[in-house]
């Protein structure tokens, strides 16, 4: 799950990243300032799913929601479908002004003064199940139809096209590199496929959540058994050497 991340407070800062990566987050970008050059270009970029946004930033009283507001009109300009979610960040309590001033509801908000370690963890842990499951069943548009990410079995890319394999047993096809629908694309576009997807080969993703069972070879490869369109049937993938030792360190 990819976070952006806006804190003024570089120890508080360096906690929640912490935090973060010990829940497997990938944190895409760290800012302390929101009138930092380049920033609203490299948060709409990231395709993040969570915005962690300090309210109060260097005495700026609004920094953290007026950058809201700029993404999310940057979002909405952009066409872009799936925006992730906002947590506000505040020391001073000002979660009901904020509400007041119109600015964009976020789904969450973390009181920072004299928090507690373990609370906060337990609460962004809470926080990343439920974008987790958010991010299972999240739709977009791909080929012109609404697809629900649960739908994805796997992609195959060939001839300048990915061809989707769908659990209805329906195939969409799209006409983007496989990189941009892959882990560690910078297409927001695509965020909850690359989120959710994984690398069998150069040409080949799948839904790991589509995995019935696998076997590690010999030559550390990993024959990987699909869900089916096809009642009591299957789809079999092998994985390269360097993504089957991949796949072998996230299931250890």
């Amino acid at each position: 799950m990819k976070v952006f991340l806006l804190e003024d407070d570089f120890h508080y800062s360096k906690l929640l990243t912490k935090i973060l990566k010990s829940l497997h987050c990938d944190i895409r970008h760290t800012y302390s300032d929101a009138e930092e050059e380049g920033i609203l270009e490299a948060a709409l970029a990231s395709g993040s799913d969570l915005y962690l946004l300090d309210i109060e930033l260097f005495g700026n009283k609004t920094a953290g929601l007026e950058f809201a507001k700029r993404l999310r009109e940057a979002q909405e300009k952009e066409n872009i479908l799936y925006r992730g979610e906002l947590v506000y960040i505040s020391g001073q309590g000002k979660y009901e002004e904020a509400h007041q001033m119109r600015y964009p509801t976020p789904s969450s908000y973390i009181d920072k003064p004299g928090s507690d370690v373990n609370l906060l963890r337990e609460h962004l842990n809470r926080l990343c199940i439920r974008l987790r499951r958010h991010i299972t069943e999240t739709a977009l548009m791909l080929g012109g139809r609404r697809v629900s990410i649960s739908e994805v079995i796997y992609v195959q890319y060939a001839n300048t096209v990915c061809k989707i394999y769908l659990t209805s047993g329906k195939q969409i096809i799209v006409g983007t590199p496989l990189r941009n629908l892959g882990p560690g694309s910078t297409q927001a576009r695509y965020a909850p496929l690359n989120n959710m997807l994984c690398y069998a080969d150069q040409q080949t993703l799948f839904n790991p959540h589509k995995v019935l069972q696998w076997k590690a070879n010999s030559n550390y490869s990993v024959t990987l058994t699909l869900e089916s369109p096809v009642k009591g049937e299957s789809i079999e993938l092998i994985t390269s050497v360097r993504y089957g030792r991949e796949w072998l360190r996230m299931m250890r």
